[in-house]
């Protein structure tokens, strides 16, 4: 090391390094010194058409970052290549008290290591950014303030409040150049990331908002693809509320609900396969036999007060219309008071708004339109236009003109 060299100020005591003497220093200057190979700075590797996966450059951590290449990449027989693996060494032996120094003459001295990313080339030639040794080593050591920067969030990364801490540096580029999250997308883009997020998701002293709850485990489905991670432990229902897995269900069936008493139910955001079997977690149709009626008469117990093909339903055709399918060949039943049977419901059985049996839609009175528009869109097998066909269901009990109103305005989209 050079004797007072800003490398000689920010590595710790027992780094395995030498100091130039004195008198080497008096007799050549520090330029000369350093042109030698006397270390003023960090010394930086460079290695052209570097092997991903084969480890051989005496970097800290260099298993762990190739492992985190291949995890980003395609799989392939024959492995891919960085066009040059560009790395500052001995990041390991800086003190843990003089990050501070160590972080200022990083930016300063090799911003374009920590800002640009590495380019993997693969079997086919294509090429894909990828994140640099240097960027990535710094984002996963305690570097500030004893915290790793992917486990602080930038205070513009509002999608993740509540589930990181925000970073409490202030130098934007400093922030950059180690990897503070700057937001959900910087966490899926990364499969150890991802699995980490999938972790604190079931952290009670953390919370979600609710946009970010209803689609963040569809989310980590895909970012976790082919990563096999660990199921949770617990996992969030609602935006402060966490769960034991194991008493949780995913809905894939909307109208078991009112029988899934004592069980929470995860937000799958449209892939409740995938999701429970991420979360290891029943689905609510995989319940359904435990749920069965004791009787061999089926599942509804009460009697229906009318009965009415859906073509016949006023609203229905324009509620189909919406659901981008025809008027269904099936028939509603109007309950009274609808009630399915269950085990563990009683005699009288459980009450439910709507209950599709077959080639029969059952609804109660009492739900209106909304219980009707979710049997439609349900039989039409698009549950995610029920509030649509709910609304034209309802403008033809309450004002049959306003459906005109409606057709006219469904013209503009």
């Amino acid at each position: 090391l050079l004797p007072g060299g800003p490398l000689a100020g920010v590595v710790a005591p027992d780094a395995p390094f030498g100091q130039a003497a004195p008198d080497l220093v008096d007799r050549w200057g520090a330029g000369v010194l350093a042109a030698a190979g006397v270390l003023r700075t960090f010394a930086v590797l460079r290695v052209p058409d570097a092997v991903i996966g084969s480890v051989e450059h005496d970097l800290d951590g260099e298993g762990g970052y190739h492992d985190a290449l291949v995890d980003l990449l395609p799989e392939s027989d024959v492995p891919p290549q960085l066009a040059e693996l560009a790395a500052v060494r001995d990041l390991e032996l800086v003190d843990p008290t003089r990050w501070p120094a160590a972080l200022n003459l990083l930016v300063t001295e090799f911003g374009p290591l920590l800002d640009t990313p590495a380019v993997a080339v693969l079997p086919d030639r294509g090429r894909v950014p990828v994140p640099a040794y240097t960027r990535w080593w710094l984002s996963r050591h305690p570097v500030l303030d004893g915290r790793r920067p992917v486990e602080l969030r930038l205070p513009g990364a509002v999608d993740l409040d509540g589930l990181y801490d925000p970073v409490g540096q202030t130098d934007p580029r400093l922030l950059a150049a180690v990897g503070c999250l700057t937001g959900l997308a910087d966490v899926l883009a990364d499969p150890e990331l991802a699995a980490d997020l999938l972790v604190r998701l079931g952290d009670p002293d953390r919370r979600v908002s609710a946009v970010l709850l209803r689609e963040v485990y569809a989310r980590l489905v895909t970012a976790l693809d082919g990563y096999d991670p660990e199921p949770p432990v617990r996992v969030r229902v609602a935006p402060k509320v966490t769960w034991p897995a194991g008493d949780a269900v995913v809905l894939d069936e909307p109208y078991l609900l009112p029988l899934l008493a004592g069980r929470a139910v995860l937000p799958a955001g449209g892939a409740p396969g995938p999701v429970a079997d991420l979360c290891d977690v029943d689905l609510a149709s995989e319940l359904a036999s435990e749920l069965a009626p004791e009787a061999l008469t089926g599942w509804v117990l009460s009697r229906p007060a009318r009965t009415l093909a859906w073509s016949a339903v006023p609203g229905a055709g324009l509620a189909a219309a919406r659901c981008g399918a025809p008027v269904p060949p099936a028939r509603v039943c109007w309950h009274e008071d609808l009630r399915v049977a269950a085990r563990g419901a009683g005699i009288g059985g459980t009450p439910v708004p709507w209950w599709p049996d077959g080639d029969t839609d059952h609804v109660d009175l009492a739900a209106g339109p909304a219980a009707l528009g979710r049997a439609l869109a349900w039989r039409c097998d698009r549950w995610d236009r029920r509030a649509a066909a709910a609304e034209a269901l309802s403008a033809a009990v309450g004002d049959p003109g306003e459906l005109d109103t409606l057709t006219a305005e469904d013209s503009a989209e």
